[in-house]
């Protein structure tokens, strides 16, 4: 079965792409009283098709979904309902074995279903949403959702609001409001409170597959962030001000409208009783994370107890110092360009460019603007750079997280260190007073750098005799890692020269160290 199924999907056109495809119980909604039977589903752009089975020798139903709504009946139970101006139709109820599976099925049966009509936007990327919003010319900056959310807590009467970001919603209304927005519709915020647009503008951001800050620039903001607070504030914000430059263009204005709305929540909290820090720690996760929490500098293994607390430093510094870092400008003006599309035409996005009503003499990284008097050839290389960057910043990240497993996998599994653990439990207890301790960190030393051996532990992954080739694929991974971030850490300097180069503090004098030749290489 598994052969057929390969060998129909290579003769199916683009058209005809499968988004999802899997197991889920099924039963027709109409037959109350039928049994429920497992069916191999296939989820397509424009409709779902049920099959017998695997072999999809047979197929039972096919349904188109812009015939249907979906309905939620519980976390594992979902139907296609069929409209009321739909004839040729059937409603089908479906029911997965966890609530894992019933998300992954309804994220795309939203995004599939409603994109249309600007829906499905809950777990969508960033990218995924704009490109959306485009087509349905709508709002062209930031999603929708938070552009409205953000509009309707800005307000005096919720920015007086104790706990604002802290306290959450009801859950039924928080519900409603989120089944309104996955179809495409625009509810009516007003008649909410502020906790429960809160709630919601809160889930959105947890939902996105990759936070506020894309994975590549983690490390970066965190090292940023962590200087800000050790060092001298003015250079380290131009620095950090030239990473929000570098990244993306919809998370550039996605963090920029957060921190702006942020900004105004703290400069309410002798009322709503939400410093910067405390709005920091509840969104940092969204806005700065790694998906595993690590700090993956320098690809190492251990578990970094300062990750956590550098995000909520950086966060906390952007709401902080939002003025200098994004234009001392006034928050309606974000509002509004955030719920209004921008008049044509409109710079490409690929240049390091800010909006005019960002541009601010203070600014410590000049840009490029159209009307500048920039060469073409110039800002295509600038473009070209900016491009180059983000991608070796990815690859630096998917490269230290394959350093992270390969790591993981070699250290000494959980039987090992239980065993060394007992044995340094016992030399203590027979040890003097004084040198107890001692005996027991050696131990602790010996279990996280020991060798698993068949002989010493069958739980173990490797043998001894892998091992030796492991850590010679690590220790390749490594040069190669570190060949990318010097290029990285040249490509910024050469960023920050072509934006202007007469950046503040560090930034110039980084800008400045790069020579002629550097440049046009």
């Amino acid at each position: 079965p598994e052969v057929v199924r390969r060998c129909k999907r290579t003769e199916m056109s683009n058209s005809e792409r499968i988004w999802k495809d899997g197991h889920l119980q099924q039963r027709r909604s109409s037959a109350k009283s039928s049994r429920w039977q497992r069916r191999y589903i296939q989820l397509l752009a424009d409709c779902l098709r049920v099959y017998e089975d695997e072999s999809m020798k047979r197929m039972r139903h096919q349904i188109a979904l812009n015939t249907v709504n979906i309905v939620e009946h519980s976390d594992v139970v979902f139907e296609l309902a069929r409209r009321h101006d739909a004839s040729n139709t059937v409603s089908l109820i479906f029911t997965a074995e966890d609530v894992k599976q019933a998300a992954g099925w309804l994220k795309e049966l939203y995004w599939l279903r409603y994109r249309a009509e600007g829906g499905g936007v809950f777990g969508r990327s960033l990218a995924d949403v704009m490109r959306a919003q485009a087509d349905t010319g709508g709002v062209t900056d930031v999603p929708r959702i938070v552009s409205e959310c953000v509009s309707f807590l800005s307000t005096e009467t919720c920015l007086g609001t104790e706990g604002l970001l802290r306290k959450s919603g009801q859950k039924k209304a928080v519900s409603a409001l989120r089944l309104a927005y996955q179809r495409g519709e625009s509810p009516d915020l007003t008649a909410a409170s502020a906790h429960e647009t809160a709630t919601l503008l809160r889930i959105y951001l947890s939902e996105l597959p990759e936070p506020v800050v894309p994975y590549f620039a983690y490390a970066n903001f965190l090292t940023a962030g962590q200087k800000i607070s050790l060092g001298d504030p003015d250079t380290e914000l131009a620095n950090l001000q030239g990473l929000i430059q570098i990244l993306p263009v919809e998370n550039r204005n996605l963090l920029k409208l957060l921190s702006c709305f942020f900004h105004m929540v703290e400069q309410q909290s002798d009322r709503n009783l939400m410093d910067a820090t405390a709005i920091a720690t509840l969104f940092s996760s969204s806005l700065l994370s790694d998906d595993n929490d690590r700090l993956l500098v320098n690809a190492e293994m251990a578990l970094d107890p300062q990750p956590r607390g550098l995000a909520v430093s950086t966060i906390t510094a952007l709401i902080e110092n939002y003025e200098r870092l994004f234009g001392d400008i006034e928050f309606e003006q974000v509002i509004r360009r955030s719920v209004t599309p921008p008049p044509p035409p409109s710079p490409s996005p690929a240049t390091l460019h800010l909006p005019q009503h960002q541009q601010h003499s203070a600014s410590c990284v000049p840009t490029l603007t159209a009307g500048s008097s920039a060469s073409a050839e110039i800002q295509k290389a600038l473009s070209s750079i900016t491009r180059l960057y983000r991608e070796k910043a990815e690859e630096s990240y998917a490269l230290t997280r394959e350093l992270v497993s390969l790591k993981s996998r070699l250290a000494a599994c959980a039987h090992c260190q239980r065993h060394l653990l007992e044995v340094a439990s016992e030399k203590a207890d027979t040890a003097p007073p004084a040198s107890a301790m001692a005996v027991a960190a050696q131990a602790a030393a010996e279990a996280a750098t020991a060798e698993p051996t068949e002989s010493s532990c069958p739980a173990c992954t490797f043998h001894r005799s892998e091992t030796a080739c492991m850590r010679t694929v690590i220790a390749e991974l490594s040069d190669r890692l570190r060949g990318l971030q010097s290029e990285n850490e040249a490509l910024y300097k050469m960023l920050l020269a072509f934006n202007g180069g007469t950046g503040c503090g560090g930034n110039g004098a980084a800008a400045g160290n790069v020579s002629g030749s550097d440049t046009s290489r």
